[in-house]
């Protein structure tokens, strides 16, 4: 018979029967396995893009598991070498992965791994550790407000209960065999009866697939905790119904036996299995409540940060129970890192992860849930346990997830994460204690439903992305940005900014963190304008940054009402001002001429610089796109250079070509001359150069014609016998077809020759 209190050794979350009043115990240190590295490298003959570009498509599972056949197989060629290498030193492959560019060995020891450590194309080794595990389910609308999101319905006019989605958990196993029955708890079931088997899942339940991560045979739930965690997500027994009730889950189990421990390889077999099985199983979220590494370079973060992003999966990880010791808490900077709160006051656990995060600094965690008192499946019983830690606040927000994602199908892992992150209540400015907040489920599948959410591209460089919006009324209005890396050290930083016509009302510089987020009080009907900027190495050419908070109004043709200066010179780079009606611009173009630096200042204004040099002529005609067409056109006149100018390198060698370029007006003739004289020479009414000495060392160096932009470069070659020194260049230009004096001379060129 049981005891009354039953617990549990999780790391990172306890389970008893009665609801727990001591905050749960800190996490030890990882220990290593012994012989066992997992290896990263340098470079391979494939990435993950065809991968991704399948699953953002939405190819099939058929076409998906093709993709991923042949990833395996560019693998085994690609390690060839290597496992004949490991073999060599008395150890063993275990472990070939595509979902990181690595390996995991096995009996390794000694001398033996250093000389893994110098094997070709090895960028680290690092030892295998084991990761600890770290709801009356607070459903209501004083904590979630899972309750009212359930009762909200979709375009098909069905309720939000998560249906259709399916929440992997990364965990100790799910009770899929329920006390050796064979058939799942009664918790997975509709209405958690087993007599309604109309759900598909195994044994009819909503339990749609287990697997053996850490081994193939082992799949079922020996020590407890993967079970309460799966049902904080999608229990819908009556007495503690999950946050999506209605979802799918994936059980995977990462532990072995009764252990509560996962090793580092077990955990990215885990992610390799949810990257593999995405499109199969429909798996859309996942959840993993154990210790990890804040490192981005940790095997385990790549894995996690590789599914996030090229398999489309919004991925929730318990953000640790050593208060601010989160040296052994999971970076997830594609997903989101979870807080756990006290139950009823929803004050900070004394117990949760709080930022900055340990060796890394960005705010932590992400988002926060109850974690404290939640009751969920006991695995082998019809009776509910009582849980805290962060592992049981984790798996509330793997549920608002999978709300947010089943009310809208179409809505991507990072905009279900901007939309979860933007409509958080309370806190919200405490970001190292409750991230952006407290989530709030009825109010994210509300911003789904609205359609108040989009992603953007952002282009590699500096040039802010403009989007213009009008507040749908008056009061706070939230707006959070987020984007994803490709797993490994290096991220994207872009900074968000909102302005009501030229004035900044606020901004979010955060420099560390996978997403920014700001509040501002909006006027109902007012346009403002949201900016955002890559700032730093684009790591991603074309970023994807999605955003919840607004709905863009339809995108408006521009027009154009005003240009200044309406004249200028070519080689000026003069910066024009256009006024007139813009959104979203595209391009601007003058002539021919595409620009590329224009800025989007207002709705009304947009500025940039001419080229030098720019196309010639009395009236270019400017015009400005965007998505829906064509703005009308207006006159820009640029006149030649006048005088020509010439310019180059002022540091030559005799016998070697020297380079003059030319800036002057479209078509004219040009005749270069040299000297070694800077004295004047004076033909009064015909022409006037400022060297040869009265012509008496004046030598022609060539005669060329300039282009369009009334420009050219041309190289001119002094003999090697000619003696070292000063040499001028001047060149004199004029139009054949209407020639008239005195003739044009352009400035003094200087080269010292050696």
């Amino acid at each position: 018979m049981r005891s009354l209190t039953l617990w549990l050794a999780l790391g990172l979350g306890f389970v008893s029967l009665l609801p727990a009043q001591e905050p749960a115990p800190a996490s030890a240190q990882p220990t290593a396995v012994p012989g066992a590295y997992v290896v990263q490298f340098r470079e391979r003959s494939f990435d993950l893009e065809p991968f991704r570009d399948a699953i953002r498509a939405g190819r099939s599972a058929a076409e998906i598991a093709q993709i991923v056949a042949r990833m395996e197989e560019s693998v085994r060629a690609d390690q060839l070498g290597f496992v004949r290498e490991v073999e060599a030193l008395g150890g063993r492959v275990t472990h070939q992965w595509w979902i990181i560019n690595g390996a995991a060995v096995g009996d390794v020891v000694g001398p033996a791994v250093e000389r893994l450590t110098a094997l070709p194309n090895v960028a680290s080794v690092e030892p295998v550790v084991l990761h600890e595990a770290l709801n009356n389910t607070a459903r209501n609308s004083t904590h979630h407000e899972a309750d009212q999101a359930n009762l909200r319905r979709d375009a098909q006019g069905q309720p939000v209960l998560g249906t259709g989605v399916t929440v992997a958990i990364l965990d100790t196993g799910v009770d899929a065999r329920f006390g050796g029955s064979g058939t799942p708890n009664r918790a997975y079931f509709v209405g958690g009866n087993t007599a309604n088997n109309t759900s598909g899942g195994l044994g009819g339940s909503r339990l749609r697939v287990v697997f053996g991560a850490a081994s193939s045979t082992d799949t079922e739930d020996a020590h407890g905790h993967g079970s309460h965690v799966s049902g904080s997500v999608a229990s819908d027994d009556s007495t503690y119904r999950g946050i999506a009730p209605g979802a799918w889950l994936a059980g995977v189990k990462i532990t072995t036996s009764s252990s509560g421990n996962a090793s580092t390889t077990s955990i990215v077999n885990g992610w390799q299995w949810v990257a593999a099985q995405r499109a199969a199983y429909d798996i859309r979220v996942a959840n993993n409540s154990f210790s990890g590494s804040p490192s981005l370079t940790d095997p385990i973060q790549v894995a996690l940060d590789n599914t996030a992003r090229n398999a489309d999966v919004l991925i929730c990880c318990a953000a640790g129970n050593s208060g601010s010791n989160t040296s052994s808490s999971q970076n997830v900077w594609n997903g989101l890192a979870v807080g756990s709160l006290d139950k009823n006051s929803l004050a900070v656990s004394s117990y949760s992860g709080t930022g900055p995060l340990d060796g890394f600094g960005r705010t932590y965690p992400d988002i926060a849930c109850v974690g404290r008192s939640v009751l969920s499946i006991l695995r082998d019983s019809t009776a509910g346990s009582s849980s805290s830690g962060t592992s049981m606040a984790s798996p509330m927000a793997s549920g608002g997830a999978a709300l947010v994602r089943s009310a809208v199908p179409t809505i991507s892992a990072i905009e279900a994460k901007a939309i979860l992150l933007n409509t958080t209540k309370f806190n919200r400015t405490s970001r190292n204690t409750y991230g952006l907040g407290v989530m709030d489920c009825d109010a994210a599948v509300a911003q789904a439903l609205a359609g108040d959410y989009q992603t953007v591209q952002l282009p590699p460089g500096s040039t802010p992305y403009s989007l213009l919006f009008t507040a749908a009324a008056s009061g706070t209005l939230p707006i959070t940005a987020v984007w994803m890396h490709p797993g490994g050290s290096q991220f994207d930083n872009v900074d968000m900014r909102i302005y009501d016509g030229p004035t900044l009302v606020a901004s979010d510089l955060n420099t560390l963190n996978s997403y920014e987020s700001v509040q501002f009080t909006a006027q109902a009907g007012r346009a403002y304008r949201l900016e955002l900027t890559r700032v730093g190495t684009s790591v991603i050419p074309t970023l994807d940054v999605a955003i919840a908070g607004f709905r863009s109004a339809p995108v408006l043709p521009p027009s154009l009402t005003a240009i200044n200066p309406a004249q200028t010179t070519n080689g000026a780079l003069a910066t024009i001002t256009l006024d007139g009606s813009f959104d979203r611009i595209q391009s601007v173009d003058v002539g021919a001429m595409s620009i590329t630096n224009f800025q989007q200042v207002s709705a009304t204004r947009l500025t940039f610089t001419l080229p030098s040099p720019a196309e010639i002529g009395a009236s270019l005609p400017v015009t400005v796109t965007n998505a829906s067409g064509t703005s009308n056109q207006l006159a820009l006149r640029i006149d030649g250079t006048h005088p020509m100018r010439i310019s180059g390198v002022g540091i030559g060698l005799r016998g070697f070509p020297s380079t003059i370029d030319c800036l002057g007006d479209a078509g004219f003739s040009t005749l270069m001359f040299v000297s070694p004289s800077n004295q004047p020479s004076v033909l009064p009414g015909i022409v006037s150069l400022g060297i040869a000495a009265n012509f008496s060392l004046l030598f022609e160096a060539g005669s060329f014609a300039l282009d369009g932009r009334g420009s050219a470069r041309a190289q001119f070659t002094l003999p090697a016998s000619i003696p070292a020194g000063l040499y001028h260049f001047q060149a004199i230009t004029f139009d054949l077809g209407a020639l008239s004096a005195p003739l044009e001379s352009s400035n003094v060129f200087t080269v010292n020759l050696f």
